[in-house]
């Protein structure tokens, strides 16, 4: 009897290390995601009507009375070059577009375990500008568009290119549900 209750109580503190260890190791994961993680640049589409680069940010805030989840915010930077032909009364010519544009997104984040991490994104927190001062237009330099012309199109420009960012951000985003396979080693992740 005695030898039963030794190698109970052995199996009950092996598993209360174990699960001791892997707490330790989601806390330990929690603390080094802790802060601001930008991504490499990437397409975020490529066609003939477009073409967008991102780099993801994603600041992790830490709860206060959990170290084990907190709030997120993403922000996409986004580089945008477009070729259009158009046949508005004003410019029957085709013209190109390059833009820059930003796209935020709040939500929560939680550690599943030592190299996993939930994302919870709040769609309704999505937020996507175009910078009109960085939206740039060219016409055939051959036709010698006036620069008004190309001018009065930018709002025009700017509202549709947020119309299409917002759509590609929305198909993108709203599928990452979790970051896996987690290795942080200095400040790369």
């Amino acid at each position: 009897m005695k030898k039963m209750s030794y190698t109970s109580t052995c199996i009950a503190a092996a598993t209360l290390l174990t699960a001791l260890a892997a707490c330790d190791s989601e806390a330990k994961l929690a603390r080094e995601v802790t802060g601001t993680w930008a991504s490499t640049p990437e397409k975020l589409i490529d066609s003939d009507a477009l073409s967008a680069a991102t780099i993801h940010m994603i600041q992790f805030t830490p709860s206060l009375s959990d170290n084990k989840s907190g709030d997120l915010q993403m922000t996409e930077l986004i580089s945008v070059t477009n070729a259009v032909q158009t046949d508005t009364i004003s410019i029957l010519e085709p013209y190109s577009v390059s833009a820059a544009g930003l796209a935020t997104l709040n939500g929560s984040w939680a550690v599943i375990d030592d190299d996993e991490i939930s994302l919870h994104l709040d769609e309704s927190t999505l937020d996507v500008s175009i910078d009109p001062d960085a939206t740039l237009l060219s016409i055939n330099e051959l036709t010698n568009a006036t620069t008004t012309s190309v001018d009065s199109l930018k709002p025009i420009v700017t509202a549709n290119l947020k119309r299409q960012i917002t759509q590609l951000v929305k198909n993108r985003i709203f599928d990452i549900n979790k970051i896996d396979d987690i290795k942080i080693t200095g400040n790369l992740m």
